[in-house]
C-alpha cells in the first residue's frame, strides 16, 4: 500500500511539473507574494558568489522536479545560454524554523557542479531550475577573468540583497523575521548565512534590493551601450583588491547600504590611485558591516552595544558615527530621506525627479537640460527614491553650495535637488542632492573623481537610451574612461538672483538673463579653477563669433550688436577639455535712465554684519529688479528682501566693491559701483626711516590670480631677501635674494606656499628686508590680495 501511495504521488507530481504554466526560476520580480521563511521551499545557493575562470562551484537547489536540466545564462544585452547540466536530480528540501538556516545556511546536498570554462565571459551568470512559482530566484554568481582588460567594474549590492533576506525565518529587520531562535536582536538576526538562497517575497523587495530591479538594468545598459564591463559581488570587494585595481571607473547602482571596512578602504585606496567612482545608489555606504566564516557569514548587529567587537575598528554601526561617509561620497543618508514610498512623496504630485542646478558643468553637455529643468521624473517609475542621501547645503547668489560642517567637500558641485522626507507627504529638511567632485583634492592632486547619484533608482531612468539621464550617465563615464575633465566655473558676473517654488519648496536660483540699454556698456566676468592645479586659459564668442578677448574679462558694449536677444559665451579650457558658460542678453532701445539712490556705508568690520538695501529714485521697487555685477565673496545677495548681506572673516580683502545694475521694465537702467574698505587696521609698521634709496612697489596684477610679480628697487648693493606671511605674521614663502646689485629687481610669486601647495584666498603681506653694505638694514611691508 505504501509502494501505491508513493507511485500515485510520484505521478501526481510529474503531471504538476508537466503542466504548461509550470514556471522556471526567472529574474523578473513579482511584488505581491506573501512573507515566507520556511516549510517545503524551492529556492537555490552556490558554493560561493564568484569564481575565477577555473574555479569549481557547487549548486545547492530545493525544488519539487525530481528530475531537471540545470541551465546556466549569462545576464548581459541579452541573456543568453551559456550552458546545460542535464538529468540533475531534483527533490525538495525541507526548511525547519528550529534549524536556524538563516544563521547556519542550508546545508542541502550538492545537486550540481561545474567548473568555470576559460571561455565564458566575465559578468554575472544565472543557474536557473524548474519553480512552481515565478518569485523563485535562480542561483546568482559572478565569473572573474584573472587577465582582464575590460576598464568597467560593476559591483552588485549582494550584502544588500542578504541584509533584506528573510529565507529560513529570519533577517537583519524586523518587519520580515520571525520570532525567537538564536542569534537574534529582537526578531531579527545580527548573523546571517550566504548558503541559502536570495528571497524575493517581500512586497517591497523592489525597492530594497534585488538584482532585477536595479543592477540588472545597468548591466544591460553597459552592454547595450557597447561598454565592456566586468561584474562582481561586494564580497569581491572587501577580499580581492587587486581585481578592483585592474579597472579604471567602478559603478554601482540601486541600494548598496552595507559597506566592509575593507570595501571602503579598497575604494578609497582606488580613488587616490587616479581612479573613479561613478556611485548610481542611494543609502549608500550607511551600515559598517563585516564577514565571518571566510565570507559566507554576514554580520551587522544593528543593536551595536550587543556587538562584541563594539567600539572596536571591525564593530557594526552607522558608519556617519565612525567615519563620515561625506568626504567619502559627498553625501549621507543622515540628511536623505525617502520618495515615492509608502505614500512619502509620491509621483502622482510630481515628485521623482531631480531639478537641475550648475547646468552650466561639463556633465549636462547635449542633454538640452538648463538650470531649474526636471530631470527623470517617468511617473511611476522616476529616478528619485526610494531612498535618497544629501549633502548639506545653503544658497550664495541664488546657487547651492556645501556648508562643509557635516564633512562634504568645498568643492562638491551640486547637480541636482529633490525634496525628500520620512514616511510622509510633509515637506521636512530632508533632500536628495546629485553631484560630483575631485574625491581628496587638498591633499592628493592625482586623486580620482566621484559622481553620486544619491538616490536607489537612478538605473530606472536608464531603460531607454535617449532619456536625459542616459544621456548625463554616458557623458560622465566617458569622461572618467578618459580622464578628461576641464575646469570648473567658480564664479561668473552678471547675473540676476531670485527664487521659484519648485515641488512645494522655495528654491533661489542665479539667471544669467541681461537686460542691456543700447548704448551701455557691461563687463562680463568669470572665474575657473582646474582640480588638478593646471592652467586655465579663456576665451569668448559673441552670437557664436570668436571675440579677440581671450582673458577671463569680456567688455560688451550693446551699440555694437543688434535689438533684441544676444548670446555671450566665456570658454574655459585646460590641457584636457573646454568648458562653458553662457548669458542671454536683449538690448533693448535706449529709454528714460533711473537712478540708484545711494550706495552702501563705505566701510566694514571684521566680523560684524554687513548690510546694504538698494533704493532707486522717480521709480517702483515693484518694476525694478537688481542685476550683480560684482559682490565680495564673503557677500550675498537676497532678491526677496533686497539686500547685500554678509560677515567678512579675517581673510577677508581690505579694499572691494559693490558693483550693481537697477533695471525696470521698461529696459530703463542704472550701473553703480560702490567701493568698500575695511576699518581693520593691519598691525604693520612701514619704516618711517626708510630711505630713498630702497623702494618696494606694488605688486602687480593686485588682486592676482595665477602668477603675480613683485618689484623693489636697490640704489646700492646689499643682501636682499622677501618675506610673504599671512595677516597673522605666519610664514608662507620666503625669497632669499642673496646680494642684489643696484637696480630694479623682479620676485614672481605663484601663490603657493613653501610645500607648493596653493594658499588661500585671501589678504597677504609680503616683506622686503635688506641690509646694504654699509649702514643699517631695513624693512618695508605692503599687502597684496590673492584670489582664486
Amino acid at each position: 500500500m505504501k509502494t501505491l501511495y508513493r507511485i500515485c504521488f510520484a505521478m501526481f507530481l510529474i503531471s504538476v511539473l508537466s503542466f504548461p504554466g509550470r514556471a522556471q526560476s526567472t529574474l523578473f520580480n513579482r511584488t505581491d507574494e506573501p512573507g515566507y521563511g520556511c516549510g517545503d521551499l524551492e529556492g537555490g545557493y552556490a558554493s560561493d558568489l564568484s569564481g575565477y575562470r577555473g574555479d569549481t562551484l557547487k549548486f545547492y537547489i530545493s525544488t519539487h522536479a525530481l528530475n531537471y536540466d540545470l541551465k546556466i545564462y549569462r545576464y548581459g544585452r541579452t541573456k543568453e545560454l551559456v550552458a546545460t547540466i542535464p538529468n540533475v536530480k531534483g527533490g525538495i528540501h525541507r526548511v525547519m524554523e528550529d534549524d536556524a538556516v538563516y544563521l547556519h545556511g542550508c546545508n542541502w546536498p550538492e545537486a550540481a557542479r561545474i567548473v568555470i570554462p576559460g571561455n565564458w565571459k566575465p559578468g554575472a551568470y544565472l543557474a536557473e531550475f524548474p519553480a512552481l512559482s515565478d518569485t523563485i530566484n535562480p542561483v546568482l554568481f559572478f565569473v572573474k577573468d584573472a587577465n582582464t582588460t575590460n576598464r568597467l567594474l560593476v559591483v552588485c549590492a549582494t550584502n544588500t540583497y542578504q541584509a533584506y533576506n528573510m529565507f529560513g525565518g529570519k533577517s537583519t529587520y524586523t518587519f520580515n523575521s520571525s520570532y525567537g531562535g538564536p542569534g537574534i536582536s529582537d526578531n531579527r538576526s545580527d548573523k546571517l548565512s550566504f548558503f541559502r538562497p536570495f528571497n524575493r517575497n517581500h512586497h517591497s523587495q523592489v525597492n530594497r534590493g534585488s538584482f532585477a530591479a536595479y543592477d540588472s538594468k545597468l548591466i544591460k545598459w553597459l552592454e547595450e551601450e557597447g561598454y565592456d564591463a566586468d561584474v562582481v559581488s561586494e564580497t569581491d570587494l572587501d577580499r580581492d583588491p587587486s581585481y578592483l585595481m585592474k579597472h579604471k571607473v567602478l559603478l554601482i547602482t540601486g541600494h548598496s547600504e552595507y559597506w566592509s571596512r575593507n570595501m571602503r578602504d579598497n575604494v578609497e585606496a582606488f580613488l587616490n590611485n587616479g581612479n573613479h567612482f561613478m556611485c548610481l545608489s542611494g543609502n549608500t555606504c550607511w551600515w559598517q558591516i563585516r564577514y565571518e566564516d571566510n565570507y559566507h557569514t554576514f554580520v551587522c548587529y544593528k543593536h551595536n552595544l550587543e556587538d562584541p567587537f563594539y567600539g572596536k575598528e571591525q564593530g557594526t554601526q552607522e558608519w556617519y558615527t565612525i567615519k563620515r561617509e561625506n568626504p567619502f561620497l559627498g553625501t549621507s543618508y543622515q540628511h536623505g530621506g525617502q520618495v515615492n514610498y509608502t505614500g512619502c512623496l509620491p509621483w502622482t504630485k510630481g515628485y521623482g525627479g531631480y531639478i537641475v542646478r550648475n547646468s552650466q558643468h561639463w556633465a549636462f553637455d547635449n542633454t538640452g537640460l538648463s538650470e531649474g529643468d526636471t530631470l527623470g521624473y517617468y511617473a511611476d517609475s522616476s529616478i528619485v527614491g526610494y531612498e535618497t542621501d544629501a549633502a548639506l547645503f545653503k544658497y550664495r547668489n541664488g546657487m547651492p553650495l556645501p556648508t562643509g560642517s557635516d564633512q562634504t567637500p568645498l568643492n562638491f558641485t551640486l547637480l541636482g535637488l529633490s525634496p525628500a522626507d520620512f514616511q510622509s507627504e510633509n515637506l521636512g529638511n530632508e533632500w536628495s542632492t546629485m553631484g560630483i567632485f575631485k574625491y581628496n583634492r587638498d591633499k592628493n592632486p592625482n586623486a580620482g573623481y566621484v559622481f553620486n547619484a544619491a538616490t536607489v533608482r537612478w538605473a530606472w531612468g536608464l531603460q531607454s537610451h535617449t532619456t536625459k539621464v542616459s544621456l548625463m550617465t554616458k557623458n560622465i563615464l566617458e569622461h572618467f574612461l578618459k580622464d578628461n575633465f576641464p575646469p570648473r566655473f567658480t564664479s561668473w558676473w552678471p547675473f540676476t538672483a531670485g527664487s521659484e517654488v519648485c515641488l512645494q519648496k522655495k528654491m533661489p536660483f542665479n539667471y544669467r538673463k541681461i537686460k542691456l540699454q543700447q548704448g551701455k556698456r557691461i563687463s562680463f566676468r568669470v572665474s575657473a579653477v582646474d582640480e588638478n592645479n593646471g592652467h586655465v586659459s579663456y576665451y569668448w564668442t559673441v552670437n557664436d563669433t570668436l571675440v579677440p578677448e581671450n582673458g577671463s574679462v569680456l567688455k560688451f558694449n550693446s551699440s555694437e550688436h543688434p535689438l533684441g536677444l544676444n548670446s555671450v559665451r566665456a570658454y574655459s579650457f585646460n590641457s584636457k577639455d573646454t568648458a562653458s558658460i553662457s548669458w542671454e542678453v536683449n538690448v533693448m532701445a535706449a529709454g528714460k535712465d533711473i537712478k540708484i539712490a545711494a550706495g552702501p556705508e563705505p566701510t566694514f568690520s571684521t566680523g560684524k554684519l554687513f548690510s546694504y538695501s538698494p533704493l532707486v529714485e522717480g521709480n517702483t521697487a515693484a518694476n525694478v529688479h537688481y542685476r550683480i555685477d560684482h559682490i565680495p565673496d564673503w557677500m550675498s545677495y537676497d532678491p526677496e528682501e533686497n539686500k547685500f548681506e554678509g560677515t567678512p572673516d579675517i581673510d577677508a580683502p581690505q579694499e572691494d566693491s559693490i558693483c550693481v545694475a537697477a533695471v525696470d521694465n521698461l529696459g530703463n537702467m542704472d550701473f553703480e559701483t560702490f567701493k568698500i574698505h575695511s576699518l581693520a587696521e593691519l598691525s604693520v609698521m612701514e619704516e618711517n626711516t626708510r630711505p630713498a634709496d630702497f623702494e618696494l612697489l606694488q605688486n602687480y596684477p593686485n588682486p592676482f590670480n595665477g602668477m603675480t610679480k613683485i618689484r623693489f628697487y636697490a640704489k646700492s648693493t646689499a643682501v636682499a631677501e622677501l618675506v610673504i606671511t599671512n595677516l597673522k605674521g605666519q610664514n608662507v614663502r620666503s625669497f632669499k635674494l642673496g646680494q642684489v646689485n643696484p637696480g630694479f629687481h623682479d620676485v614672481s610669486w605663484d601663490g603657493r606656499n613653501e610645500n607648493r601647495v596653493p594658499v588661500s584666498s585671501g589678504v597677504y603681506l609680503y616683506k622686503l628686508n635688506c641690509v646694504p653694505a654699509q649702514g643699517p638694514g631695513y624693512s618695508i611691508v605692503k599687502k597684496m590680495s590673492y584670489i582664486k
